[in-house]
Protein backbone atom coordinates (compact mmCIF):
# COMPACT_ATOMS: atom_id res chain seq x y z
CA UNK A 1 0.00 0.00 0.00
CA UNK A 2 1.46 3.81 -0.41
CA UNK A 3 0.22 7.18 0.68
CA UNK A 4 1.44 10.34 0.63
CA UNK A 5 0.81 12.91 3.73
CA UNK A 6 2.39 16.39 3.60
CA UNK A 7 3.38 19.46 5.51
CA UNK A 8 2.06 22.84 4.50
CA UNK A 9 4.21 25.94 4.80
CA UNK A 10 2.28 28.83 5.09
CA UNK A 11 4.02 32.05 4.06
CA UNK A 12 2.86 34.38 7.35
CA UNK A 13 1.47 33.64 10.56
CA UNK A 14 1.02 29.61 11.42
CA UNK A 15 -2.80 29.86 12.15
CA UNK A 16 -5.51 32.36 14.16
CA UNK A 17 -6.09 29.96 17.02
CA UNK A 18 -9.16 30.53 19.12
CA UNK A 19 -9.90 29.38 22.66
CA UNK A 20 -8.63 25.61 23.66
CA UNK A 21 -11.33 22.94 23.38
CA UNK A 22 -10.76 19.51 24.81
CA UNK A 23 -10.10 16.81 22.74
CA UNK A 24 -8.34 13.77 21.55
CA UNK A 25 -4.78 14.30 21.10
CA UNK A 26 -2.65 12.30 18.71
CA UNK A 27 -3.78 10.54 15.63
CA UNK A 28 -2.06 7.55 13.67
CA UNK A 29 -2.29 6.42 9.91
CA UNK A 30 -5.39 3.85 9.33
CA UNK A 31 -3.89 0.84 7.13
CA UNK A 32 -6.38 -1.97 5.94
CA UNK A 33 -9.19 -2.62 8.42
CA UNK A 34 -8.34 0.33 10.15
CA UNK A 35 -5.57 -1.01 12.25
CA UNK A 36 -2.81 1.58 12.93
CA UNK A 37 0.42 1.20 10.32
CA UNK A 38 3.29 0.88 12.20
CA UNK A 39 6.77 -0.59 12.03
CA UNK A 40 6.77 -4.40 13.23
CA UNK A 41 11.12 -4.29 14.83
CA UNK A 42 13.13 -1.51 15.78
CA UNK A 43 15.72 -0.12 14.39
CA UNK A 44 14.51 1.03 11.13
CA UNK A 45 17.52 1.87 8.70
CA UNK A 46 17.18 4.86 6.97
CA UNK A 47 19.77 7.03 4.79
CA UNK A 48 20.15 10.74 3.59
CA UNK A 49 20.80 13.06 0.32
CA UNK A 50 21.24 16.34 0.68
CA UNK A 51 21.49 18.63 -2.32
CA UNK A 52 25.35 19.94 -3.46
CA UNK A 53 24.62 23.64 -1.80
CA UNK A 54 25.66 22.84 2.25
CA UNK A 55 26.06 19.32 2.16
CA UNK A 56 27.64 19.06 5.52
CA UNK A 57 25.05 21.29 7.20
CA UNK A 58 22.04 19.70 5.68
CA UNK A 59 23.49 16.01 6.27
CA UNK A 60 23.30 17.67 10.03
CA UNK A 61 20.13 18.72 10.37
CA UNK A 62 18.57 15.44 8.39
CA UNK A 63 19.93 13.84 10.99
CA UNK A 64 19.41 15.95 14.11
CA UNK A 65 15.60 15.74 13.03
CA UNK A 66 15.46 11.61 13.21
CA UNK A 67 17.94 11.32 16.22
CA UNK A 68 15.15 13.95 17.80
CA UNK A 69 12.84 11.16 18.00
CA UNK A 70 15.60 8.95 19.88
CA UNK A 71 16.51 11.61 22.54
CA UNK A 72 13.87 11.71 25.35
CA UNK A 73 13.98 8.04 27.47
CA UNK A 74 10.28 8.01 27.17
CA UNK A 75 10.20 7.45 23.39
CA UNK A 76 9.90 3.84 22.29
CA UNK A 77 11.43 3.95 18.81
CA UNK A 78 15.41 3.53 17.32
CA UNK A 79 16.29 4.58 13.93
CA UNK A 80 19.63 3.78 12.54
CA UNK A 81 22.02 6.15 10.24
CA UNK A 82 23.32 3.80 7.12
CA UNK A 83 25.02 6.27 5.33
CA UNK A 84 24.34 8.87 1.94
CA UNK A 85 22.55 8.36 -1.29
CA UNK A 86 22.53 11.05 -4.32
CA UNK A 87 20.37 13.53 -4.81
CA UNK A 88 16.73 11.73 -6.10
CA UNK A 89 14.35 10.42 -4.24
CA UNK A 90 12.76 6.71 -4.80
CA UNK A 91 10.41 4.86 -3.55
CA UNK A 92 10.06 1.10 -3.96
CA UNK A 93 13.34 0.15 -3.21
CA UNK A 94 13.13 -1.23 0.30
CA UNK A 95 15.15 1.50 1.88
CA UNK A 96 13.55 4.35 3.95
CA UNK A 97 15.05 7.71 2.86
CA UNK A 98 15.48 11.62 3.29
CA UNK A 99 16.16 13.60 0.56
CA UNK A 100 16.40 17.89 0.06
CA UNK A 101 15.00 17.78 -3.50
CA UNK A 102 16.14 20.59 -5.60
CA UNK A 103 17.91 20.69 -8.45
CA UNK A 104 16.34 17.17 -10.31
CA UNK A 105 12.77 18.57 -9.14
CA UNK A 106 10.00 18.08 -7.02
CA UNK A 107 8.16 14.70 -7.85
CA UNK A 108 4.28 15.69 -8.55
CA UNK A 109 3.56 12.59 -6.52
CA UNK A 110 4.54 14.36 -2.99
CA UNK A 111 1.82 17.32 -3.85
CA UNK A 112 1.38 20.41 -4.94
CA UNK A 113 5.02 21.61 -5.14
CA UNK A 114 3.91 25.19 -4.48
CA UNK A 115 2.39 24.95 -1.14
CA UNK A 116 4.31 21.47 0.11
CA UNK A 117 7.68 22.07 1.83
CA UNK A 118 7.75 18.42 2.83
CA UNK A 119 5.94 15.11 2.10
CA UNK A 120 6.27 11.76 3.37
CA UNK A 121 5.27 8.61 1.17
CA UNK A 122 4.91 5.29 3.15
CA UNK A 123 4.62 1.63 1.55
CA UNK A 124 3.19 -1.48 3.61
CA UNK A 125 3.21 -5.06 3.04
CA UNK A 126 -0.12 -5.79 1.04
CA UNK A 127 -3.43 -6.02 2.79
CA UNK A 128 -1.39 -5.33 5.88
CA UNK A 129 -0.60 -2.05 8.30
CA UNK A 130 2.96 -3.52 8.40
CA UNK A 131 5.60 -0.51 7.27
CA UNK A 132 8.30 -1.52 4.89
CA UNK A 133 9.94 1.60 3.94
CA UNK A 134 8.94 5.43 4.21
CA UNK A 135 10.44 8.20 1.72
CA UNK A 136 10.85 11.67 2.58
CA UNK A 137 10.86 14.97 0.60
CA UNK A 138 12.15 18.35 1.43
CA UNK A 139 11.36 21.00 -1.42
CA UNK A 140 13.98 22.97 -2.08
CA UNK A 141 12.87 23.91 -5.45
CA UNK A 142 10.22 25.96 -4.40
CA UNK A 143 11.26 27.35 -0.74
CA UNK A 144 14.05 28.64 1.15
CA UNK A 145 15.85 26.26 3.59
CA UNK A 146 17.47 27.95 6.88
CA UNK A 147 20.57 25.99 8.41
CA UNK A 148 20.70 25.27 12.10
CA UNK A 149 20.43 29.32 12.38
CA UNK A 150 16.97 30.43 12.13
CA UNK A 151 16.57 32.93 9.16
CA UNK A 152 13.46 35.23 8.95
CA UNK A 153 12.82 34.38 4.91
CA UNK A 154 13.15 31.19 5.22
CA UNK A 155 11.77 27.59 6.83
CA UNK A 156 13.66 25.68 9.57
CA UNK A 157 14.92 22.45 8.19
CA UNK A 158 15.10 20.63 11.10
CA UNK A 159 11.64 21.29 12.74
CA UNK A 160 10.68 20.35 8.88
CA UNK A 161 12.28 16.69 8.81
CA UNK A 162 11.39 15.99 12.79
CA UNK A 163 7.73 16.33 11.66
CA UNK A 164 7.99 14.14 8.61
CA UNK A 165 9.65 11.43 10.53
CA UNK A 166 6.79 11.86 12.97
CA UNK A 167 4.71 10.40 9.39
CA UNK A 168 7.45 8.23 8.73
CA UNK A 169 6.85 6.52 12.08
CA UNK A 170 3.26 6.14 11.52
CA UNK A 171 1.42 9.35 13.25
CA UNK A 172 -0.39 11.62 11.42
CA UNK A 173 -0.80 15.26 11.71
CA UNK A 174 -2.12 16.16 15.35
CA UNK A 175 -5.42 18.57 13.87
CA UNK A 176 -7.49 19.22 10.51
CA UNK A 177 -6.66 15.59 9.80
CA UNK A 178 -9.03 12.45 9.88
CA UNK A 179 -9.24 13.08 14.26
CA UNK A 180 -11.46 16.14 15.56
CA UNK A 181 -9.83 18.42 16.51
CA UNK A 182 -9.64 21.26 14.79
CA UNK A 183 -6.55 23.33 14.46
CA UNK A 184 -7.63 26.88 14.62
CA UNK A 185 -9.11 25.45 18.20
CA UNK A 186 -6.71 23.52 19.27
CA UNK A 187 -5.22 23.54 22.44
CA UNK A 188 -1.64 24.13 23.66
CA UNK A 189 -0.42 20.90 23.55
CA UNK A 190 -0.98 20.21 20.27
CA UNK A 191 -0.03 23.33 18.72
CA UNK A 192 3.62 22.85 19.65
CA UNK A 193 3.11 19.30 18.73
CA UNK A 194 5.66 18.35 15.99
CA UNK A 195 2.98 16.92 14.05
CA UNK A 196 1.30 20.53 14.19
CA UNK A 197 0.39 20.53 10.35
CA UNK A 198 1.83 24.22 9.29
CA UNK A 199 5.58 25.92 9.60
CA UNK A 200 6.47 29.31 9.22
CA UNK A 201 9.57 30.85 8.24
CA UNK A 202 11.82 31.38 11.32
CA UNK A 203 9.92 29.26 13.59
CA UNK A 204 12.21 26.83 15.12
CA UNK A 205 9.71 25.68 18.28
CA UNK A 206 8.93 21.96 16.72
CA UNK A 207 12.51 21.20 16.26
CA UNK A 208 11.76 17.91 18.66
CA UNK A 209 8.44 15.78 19.41
CA UNK A 210 6.56 17.25 22.32
CA UNK A 211 4.70 15.35 24.95
CA UNK A 212 1.35 14.94 22.62
CA UNK A 213 3.89 13.36 19.80
CA UNK A 214 5.34 10.92 22.60
CA UNK A 215 2.12 9.58 23.59
CA UNK A 216 1.30 8.82 20.24
CA UNK A 217 4.06 6.76 19.56
CA UNK A 218 3.86 5.28 23.28
CA UNK A 219 0.05 4.11 21.97
CA UNK A 220 1.38 2.60 18.43
CA UNK A 221 4.75 0.68 20.39
CA UNK A 222 4.94 0.58 23.60
CA UNK A 223 6.36 2.63 26.71
CA UNK A 224 9.61 3.90 26.19
CA UNK A 225 13.06 2.42 26.15
CA UNK A 226 15.37 4.69 27.82
CA UNK A 227 18.08 7.04 26.34
CA UNK A 228 20.96 7.15 23.78
CA UNK A 229 23.98 6.83 24.88
CA UNK A 230 26.23 9.82 26.29
CA UNK A 231 29.89 10.57 26.09
CA UNK A 232 32.58 13.48 26.36
CA UNK A 233 35.11 13.82 23.34
CA UNK A 234 38.27 15.00 24.18
CA UNK A 235 41.11 15.86 21.34
CA UNK A 236 44.75 16.87 22.50
CA UNK A 237 46.76 17.99 20.27
CA UNK A 238 47.82 15.18 17.50
CA UNK A 239 46.06 12.28 19.37
CA UNK A 240 41.86 12.53 19.26
CA UNK A 241 40.40 10.37 22.24
CA UNK A 242 36.75 9.49 22.72
CA UNK A 243 36.05 8.30 25.89
CA UNK A 244 32.47 7.00 26.42
CA UNK A 245 30.12 6.89 29.39
CA UNK A 246 27.70 4.13 29.41
CA UNK A 247 24.69 4.64 31.50
CA UNK A 248 25.00 2.73 34.76
CA UNK A 249 24.30 -0.80 34.31
CA UNK A 250 24.05 -0.72 30.35
CA UNK A 251 27.18 -2.13 28.05
CA UNK A 252 29.21 -0.14 26.52
CA UNK A 253 27.47 1.52 23.35
CA UNK A 254 29.17 0.65 19.90
CA UNK A 255 30.91 3.46 18.25
CA UNK A 256 30.70 4.15 14.54
CA UNK A 257 32.42 7.14 12.73
CA UNK A 258 31.09 8.68 9.57
CA UNK A 259 32.74 11.71 7.16
CA UNK A 260 30.92 14.78 8.38
CA UNK A 261 31.05 16.25 4.45
CA UNK A 262 29.87 13.75 2.73
CA UNK A 263 28.30 11.02 5.81
CA UNK A 264 30.06 8.10 4.40
CA UNK A 265 30.78 5.83 7.29
CA UNK A 266 34.35 4.97 7.79
CA UNK A 267 35.10 1.08 8.23
CA UNK A 268 32.62 -1.53 10.38
CA UNK A 269 33.26 0.40 13.28
CA UNK A 270 35.76 2.49 12.43
CA UNK A 271 38.43 0.21 13.12
CA UNK A 272 39.86 0.25 9.72
CA UNK A 273 42.53 3.01 8.51
CA UNK A 274 41.72 6.31 7.93
CA UNK A 275 43.59 8.51 5.67
CA UNK A 276 42.86 12.57 6.28
CA UNK A 277 44.32 15.69 6.07
CA UNK A 278 44.21 18.67 8.53
CA UNK A 279 40.63 20.10 9.04
CA UNK A 280 38.80 17.21 7.76
CA UNK A 281 36.30 15.93 10.71
CA UNK A 282 34.52 12.90 11.47
CA UNK A 283 30.99 12.33 12.92
CA UNK A 284 31.11 9.66 16.07
CA UNK A 285 27.60 7.93 16.69
CA UNK A 286 27.13 6.00 19.50
CA UNK A 287 24.53 3.34 19.39
CA UNK A 288 23.36 1.51 22.84
CA UNK A 289 21.59 -1.75 23.37
CA UNK A 290 18.58 -0.16 22.97
CA UNK A 291 19.44 0.64 19.29
CA UNK A 292 18.73 4.43 19.88
CA UNK A 293 21.86 6.40 18.17
CA UNK A 294 23.25 9.78 19.50
CA UNK A 295 25.90 11.45 17.26
CA UNK A 296 28.24 13.95 17.66
CA UNK A 297 29.00 16.11 15.21
CA UNK A 298 32.21 17.29 13.57
CA UNK A 299 33.77 15.66 16.70
CA UNK A 300 36.98 14.52 15.45
CA UNK A 301 39.25 17.05 13.69
CA UNK A 302 42.54 16.73 12.95
CA UNK A 303 44.49 20.05 13.71
CA UNK A 304 46.72 21.83 10.89
CA UNK A 305 49.78 21.66 13.47
CA UNK A 306 49.30 17.58 13.04
CA UNK A 307 51.03 17.93 9.41
CA UNK A 308 54.29 15.55 9.39
CA UNK A 309 57.74 17.88 9.24
CA UNK A 310 58.79 18.61 5.91
CA UNK A 311 62.28 19.01 6.85
CA UNK A 312 62.77 17.91 10.24
CA UNK A 313 66.43 15.93 9.84
CA UNK A 314 64.58 12.52 10.69
CA UNK A 315 63.02 9.98 8.09
CA UNK A 316 59.09 10.15 8.11
CA UNK A 317 57.44 7.26 6.72
CA UNK A 318 54.30 9.60 5.30
CA UNK A 319 56.41 12.19 3.82
CA UNK A 320 54.51 14.13 0.71
CA UNK A 321 50.99 11.66 1.28
CA UNK A 322 48.51 12.63 3.83
CA UNK A 323 48.79 11.13 7.22
CA UNK A 324 46.87 8.12 8.02
CA UNK A 325 44.65 7.74 11.15
CA UNK A 326 44.99 4.42 13.03
CA UNK A 327 42.00 3.82 15.38
CA UNK A 328 42.70 1.65 18.36
CA UNK A 329 40.47 0.96 21.43
CA UNK A 330 42.18 2.11 24.57
CA UNK A 331 41.14 0.59 27.84
CA UNK A 332 37.56 -0.48 28.52
CA UNK A 333 35.93 2.76 27.74
CA UNK A 334 37.71 4.98 25.42
CA UNK A 335 39.03 4.93 21.56
CA UNK A 336 42.03 6.99 20.36
CA UNK A 337 43.07 8.64 17.03
CA UNK A 338 46.55 8.98 16.54
CA UNK A 339 48.92 9.80 13.54
CA UNK A 340 52.33 8.14 13.17
CA UNK A 341 55.19 10.62 13.04
CA UNK A 342 52.99 13.90 13.44
CA UNK A 343 54.22 16.17 15.87
CA UNK A 344 52.70 16.04 19.47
Amino acid sequence: MRCARAILALGGALLTLGPPSAARAYEHYAGPGGEPLRWASFPVPYRLGPTERRCEERLRLLRRGFEAWMAPPDSPVALRYEGPIDEAFVSGDGESSAVVLEAVGWPPELGDARTTAGATLHLSAAGTSQLLEADLGLNAVEFNWADETPAADALDLWSVVTHEVGHLLGLEHACDGPGPIRCADAPASIREAALFPAASPGDTSRRRPAADDLAGLRALYGPGTGAPPHATVIVEGCALTLRVEPAPGEPEPEVLLSESETGEAIGPSGLDPLTTSPGRSWDVTLRGANGKERTHFAALTLPESCLPEEETGCATSNQGAPPTLALALVLALGLSLKTPGARA
